[in-house]
């Protein structure tokens, strides 16, 4: 094949491309080109016909030959490739897991980016709808904890589809029905209201309410991730409380 350079220069080029596409060096695509139209060759006739120099070729076989597409053997060291057909077999082989891998791991890191920091900040109206959001949108626990709980949260919670914990020592009087209620023994009385509610364990949202108008700052990503850790941490004592 690349002894007539002219008639076939454009197929030669492409299947150059095509094997530097497979992680292959210009060096390495002209030896294994140069072994799969000449069959066995010295390392001198490698360099004569592939035009790779001859300091290189040796390095280049020991490439092709780690890679499971050449060997050698003989006194003096003679070099072949695989069969055209065994080459485009590995190929095959190595696409498929390529591709088997890309689908397993590409939506990993594609789930990664939708955990960047996000936080923001809301008032009035646009907070209670944010809110609602959350609260309708959340699918597994919705946690919240507060020292006095905000009536308005609570009516909105009874629109909740999830199982729901409320860390309160007012929560009863809400009617929460389907909640798990804990008790801390701390009351605050205060027409102030202030606390946190976790959604699904990967978006938290602050809120602070005085009179009608309330204020939230909601977010996720590690900022969620450090709220997550200190309510569990938190309802690990409360229930040791409660079963002590």
């Amino acid at each position: 094949m690349l002894y007539n350079p002219y008639a076939f220069e454009f197929t030669v080029k492409k299947l150059i491309e095509a094997f530097r596409d497979f992680g292959l060096s210009e060096y390495e695509a002209r030896v294994l080109l140069t072994l799969l139209a000449k069959g066995e060759l010295t390392a001198k006739e490698i360099s004569q016909l592939s035009g790779v120099p001859r300091t290189s070729v040796y390095e280049v076989v020991r490439s092709l030959t780690e890679k499971g597409i050449v060997e050698g053997s003989g006194k003096p060291m003679k070099f072949k490739s695989i069969s055209s057909e065994e080459l485009v077999n590995l190929f095959s082989r190595k696409i498929r897991e390529n591709m088997d891998f890309l689908k397993k791991e590409l939506p990993s890191i594609e789930e990664s980016t939708k955990r960047e920091e996000i936080v923001k900040f809301y008032s009035g109206d646009v907070a209670y709808s944010a809110l609602r959001e959350c609260i309708e949108n959340s699918r597994d626990e919705i946690i919240i904890a507060a020292p006095c709980l905000d009536p308005h949260i609570a009516g909105m919670l009874k629109d909740a589809r999830c199982s729901i914990t409320v860390i309160s020592p007012d929560a009863d009087k809400f009617n929460l029905h389907s909640a798990k209620i804990l008790r801390p023994h701390t009351r605050v009385s205060t027409n102030v209201y202030h606390g946190m509610l976790l959604f699904d364990g990967n978006k938290v949202a602050i809120y602070l309410r005085q009179r009608d108008n309330l204020r939230i700052m909601l977010g996720s990503g590690s900022f969620a991730e450090f709220y997550k850790m200190f309510v569990e941490s938190f309802l690990q004592k409360i229930m040791e409380r409660v079963d002590g």
